[in-house]
This record gives structure tokens, sequence and C-alpha cells, in this order.
């Protein structure tokens, strides 16, 4: 997706702009690993491990965030 930036006699907002639209770039760059890790994780463990495998889900990733004190105890290489 491209994004143009039109000129504005207000330097500050177009730098504003720039830094968002730096910000979306680097928000969907970011959301295209994520998807894929979950797509791999799901793949590898498909066959062999259905619990595991839906660790790699976007609705468990979602839950680990939302909840902060416990998300760490759930994820393997949490410190004991």
């Amino acid at each position: 997706m491209d994004y143009k930036i039109l000129p504005s006699p207000d330097g500050g907002r177009l730098d504003q702009v720039e830094m968002t639209v730096e910000n979306v770039k680097a928000g969907n760059a970011l959301w295209a690993l994520v998807a894929e890790i979950l797509r791999v994780g799901r793949l590898l463990y498909k066959e062999t491990d259905n619990l595991k495998a839906q660790n790699f889900t976007m609705a468990r990733l979602k839950k680990l965030l939302r909840s902060p004190n416990e998300g760490g105890k759930d994820t393997p290489d949490a410190p004991q």
C-alpha cells in the first residue's frame, strides 16, 4: 500500500503524517511476521500435536497479550 503525503503549510503537521506513515508500515511488517510464525507453527504441529498447534492461533496470542501477569506462565521459554 502506498501512502501519499500532501504538502502542508504547517511543517510540524507534515512531520507527524510522515511518522504515522512509517509507524503504519512498521506495524504492517510486524503483522506479516507474526502471521507467518503462527501459520508455520500450526502447520508444524497440526498432524503430530493438535493441542500444541492451538498455541499458534491469533486468539491464543491475544489471550497472552491481554493478561500480562499470566501470559509468561504459559510460554515454554518463560523463566521459572
